[in-house]
């Protein structure tokens, strides 16, 4: 019996944690939408452009859950792949990559095996950037 309990209150921890870091999410999401709302237009198209996205795939992208979160820099990091130099050294394969994780329909999986550790056990089976990830952890590096 005092098993299951202990069972049971783990689960509710688990979920009021999920609740939690989805509704996080969601305010940072919303405040993103209005800073980039506050910028003007000009400005706004300046960013979308830096961020490789036009207005309308950046507000598919904010629709989805935990949009704001940069969850390409976690997962670069479970994998033992330093972002800095790797953006450095390759920044526009860096940005195709920022724009798939940014698309993906997945993140909420994504942040949740983060969370638990088990991203790089994992991630070939449903990352779109596994290829990628892969091809980062080759020996030929350098893309273009």
């Amino acid at each position: 019996m005092k098993a299951m309990m202990d069972n049971l209150v783990d689960r509710m921890a688990s979920a009021r944690d999920s609740v939690a870091h989805f509704l996080s999410g969601w305010r940072r999401t919303r405040q993103t939408r209005r800073d980039i709302e506050a910028l003007g237009s000009e400005e706004a198209a300046r960013v979308y452009a830096e961020i490789g996205l036009t207005q309308r795939e950046f507000e598919r992208a904010m629709a989805l859950p935990f949009a704001s979160e940069d969850l390409l820099l976690r997962a670069m990091d479970r994998l033992d792949i330093d972002p800095d130099e790797f953006c450095v050294r390759n920044p526009g394969w860096f940005q195709d990559m920022e724009r798939t994780c940014m698309r993906c329909s997945g993140r909420n999986a994504c942040r949740r095996m983060m969370s638990r550790a088990e991203f790089a056990g994992w991630h070939q089976q449903f990352c779109p950037n596994a290829e990628d990830f892969a091809q980062i952890a080759s020996p030929a590096l350098d893309r273009g």
